[in-house]
């Protein structure tokens, strides 16, 4: 890189002090090879990418879903939350008004992979009051099974071919399903729709969530003893190295330090360093990358070395 031609060329080096509150530079400078400070550590988070469909049984005229105290009106909702073992699910209730007047709402829970385990209630008709329920479940080796049905009896394996006697009287049976393995708990509901009525209508709704792995930005902290170096290139672009992730084969060795009274200071108690090293490193102007190498300097460090 060459220096300006028409403006003054400037290098500019930063060494963060030893210690936030005591910090002294006899110190600071007896590290030989101090580190560069990085401004944007990345780090990697998952995040659960949740959608909700619903499931109506004719043409809708409304849709209200209540997620975490949000009110959604659309057919789907797709949310997203951070991977964190304090939060592994969350409810949701969805109301509908269908075209024809009619009116259904269901109420669930939808449980995220760092939960442990999950359930969902497969449902096929045999004939018009046969049954077939399906237990679709996950996370465990075996599960505990529990089923709840409004029209008539329990039962507690994973499938279950359920006989009614009659269409329910407003055409929906609300299912529930519990199931059980190991430490973990879940639990799934149905609205099961009987088209004998024709005045009736349910209201159910499916979940797909997708893991996803993404960068984001790390903390800083104090960065303690830690290098920066500035450059101004030929068209006045600052080239910094904090902007840049250095590599391997980056550096910084302080080659020596000694004693400095600056020579056209007329106050000679103040004293500061001059420090030898040299350098490689990676510099960033926010956009492109490039190398110094080879890179040496003595300069003085501390009170009086400008002066």
């Amino acid at each position: 890189m060459v220096p300006c031609s028409n403006c003054a060329s400037e290098f500019i080096f930063r060494w963060r002090s030893n210690d936030k509150s005591n910090p002294s530079l006899n110190e600071t400078v007896l590290e030989s090879n101090p580190q560069y400070r990085y401004a944007f550590n990345t780090e990697t988070q998952q995040v659960y990418n949740v959608t909700l469909q619903a499931e109506p049984s004719a043409a809708v005229s409304s849709y209200q879903w209540t997620i975490e105290g949000v009110t959604h009106t659309t057919e789907s909702v797709e949310l997203e939350f951070s991977a964190s073992d304090d939060f592994t699910k969350f409810p949701v209730s969805l109301e509908v008004i269908y075209a024809s007047g009619c009116s259904s709402s269901i109420a669930d829970t939808v449980y995220l992979p760092n939960h442990g385990c999950d359930c969902d209630i497969k449902a096929k008709i045999i004939d018009s009051l046969q049954l077939n329920y399906k237990a679709i479940a996950s996370g465990g080796s075996s599960y505990d099974y529990a089923w709840t049905f409004e029209s008539g009896s329990p039962a507690s394996s994973s499938e279950v071919t359920y006989y009614y006697d009659s269409v329910p009287a407003d055409g929906v049976d609300e299912i529930q399903l519990n199931i059980q393995t190991g430490n973990c708990r879940a639990s799934s509901s149905w609205n099961q729709l009987f088209a004998q009525n024709s005045s009736a209508c349910a209201i159910n709704f499916s979940k797909s969530i997708e893991i996803q792995t993404v960068i984001v930005p790390g903390e800083l902290g104090d960065d303690l003893g830690e290098i920066e170096i500035e450059y101004t290139d030929q068209n006045g672009k600052i080239w910094k190295s904090i902007l840049a992730d250095q590599d391997s084969i980056s550096s910084f060795r302080v080659l020596s330090v000694e004693e400095y009274i600056d020579p056209f200071s007329s106050n000679s108690e103040r004293r500061s360093i001059k420090v030898e090293a040299e350098f490689n490193c990676l510099l960033s102007n926010g956009s492109e990358i490039a190398r110094m190498t080879n890179g040496t300097f003595v300069l003085p460090i501390g009170l009086g070395a400008n002066q």
